[in-house]
């Protein structure tokens, strides 16, 4: 921490040139996640490649109904172990986990002050679902690190059926989109709006909905 103040420091009245900007970029909600890239230039610009070309891909899966919720859903399970996955493929593992975690502990930040992510209010265990889809992602990744086929497409199907199998982890809700908790009782989202811990369920990529 003391040597990411000093470089943030060092930033300041700085202007930074376009081979930064793309570090500047992916810490843009600020807090920890802008320190790791500062900290981490070469790999902060590979996880914001790595990120925008997962959110692409996931666009494209969604667009061609390949599969469908981006908010504790499949689709969103998708693009955390995908981004992952990318990102091992060109940084250590444990850069790739700090790049995650500091993430998640940015969407804590924004939570605290009241803004939410894609649109919906983060919380605990859509922090804790996307931190295991991290983890496999990375253990895919590493698997198939020789995958270098155009577009990685071999590396698209290892992570959909990664969520075919079950490897993948959603969180639990009924054929209307209610959250739900492990004994499946609806959870009120007036009830926990602004709350951390919310009681949500997480289940295998391959439970059925409902």
């Amino acid at each position: 921490m003391k040597k990411c103040l000093l470089i943030l420091l060092s930033l300041i009245g700085v202007s930074i040139n376009a081979d930064a900007q793309p570090v500047r970029s992916f810490g843009g909600a600020g807090g920890p996640e802008l320190c790791w890239a500062m900290c981490h230039p070469k790999a902060g610009r590979i996880v914001f490649a790595c990120a925008q070309r997962a959110r692409a891909v996931t666009d494209s899966l969604q667009n061609a109904g390949t599969l469908a919720d981006g908010n504790g859903g499949r689709l969103d399970a998708f693009r955390h172990a995908y981004w992952m996955a990318l990102c091992v493929q060109q940084i250590t593992p444990a850069k790739a986990e700090q790049a995650g975690r500091a993430h998640e502990k940015t969407n804590y930040k924004q939570f605290k002050r009241g803004r939410y992510e894609d649109g919906a209010q983060p919380d605990s265990m859509a922090s804790v679902m996307d931190l295991f889809n991290n983890s496999t992602g990375i253990a895919i990744g590493l698997a198939y690190k020789s995958d270098q086929s155009p577009n990685r497409i071999t590396l698209i199907q290892r992570i959909l059926n990664a969520i075919k199998t079950g490897q993948l982890r959603i969180l639990k809700k009924d054929t209307a989109g209610n959250f739900l908790t492990c004994e499946g009782k609806i959870i009120s989202v007036e009830e926990y709006k602004g709350k951390w811990n919310v009681p949500k369920c997480m289940v295998n990529s391959n439970k059925i909905q409902g």
